[in-house]
C-alpha cells in the first residue's frame, strides 16, 4: 500500500467526462478497498490476539469473569491502540463502500439523463417537419 495514493488517483480524474470518470473512480475505490480489507483483517487479528493474551493471563491468575478480564484488557494501552486501529480500519473500509454506492448512483443518474435526452431528441425529430 506504500505506493498507492488514492487521493492522487482521484485527482487525476478531475475534468474528465461522464460516464468514464465515474467508472474510473469506481475502479480507484475498488482498488483502495482491497487494501482497506487487508488492513482491517490485520488490525482485527492484532486486536483479538492482544485482547486474548491479557484475558488468558488474568484467567491463569485466577480471575473467573470474562467481562472483568475484557474490561481490564481494554485499559491496557497496547490493547486500546490495537482496538482503535481496528475500528479505524473498519470505518475506512465502510467509507470506500459508501463512495462506491454514491458512484453507482451518479452513474445511474447519468444513464437516466442520457436516456431521457435520447427520448426527447427522438420525439423532436418526429414532430418537426
Amino acid at each position: 500500500m506504500a505506493n498507492w495514493d488514492r487521493n492522487a488517483a482521484l485527482a487525476a480524474t478531475r475534468g474528465k467526462a461522464m460516464p468514464n470518470v465515474a467508472i474510473e473512480r469506481m475502479w480507484i475505490y475498488h482498488h483502495d478497498l482491497e487494501f482497506r480489507v487487508q488492513a482491517y483483517a490485520q488490525a482485527k487479528t492484532d486486536y483479538d490476539r492482544l485482547l486474548s493474551r491479557v484475558v488468558v493471563q488474568m484467567r491463569q491468575e485466577g480471575e473467573k469473569s470474562y467481562d472483568v478480564c475484557k474490561h481490564v484488557a481494554e485499559m491496557d494501552p497496547g490493547v486500546h491502540d490495537a482496538h482503535l486501529a481496528y475500528r479505524l480500519a473498519e470505518q475506512m473500509m465502510a467509507a470506500d463502500k459508501e463512495a462506491l454506492k454514491i458512484l453507482h448512483a451518479e452513474l445511474e443518474a447519468y444513464r437516466t439523463q442520457a436516456a431521457d435526452q435520447r427520448a426527447a431528441d427522438q420525439f423532436q425529430a418526429r414532430t418537426q417537419p
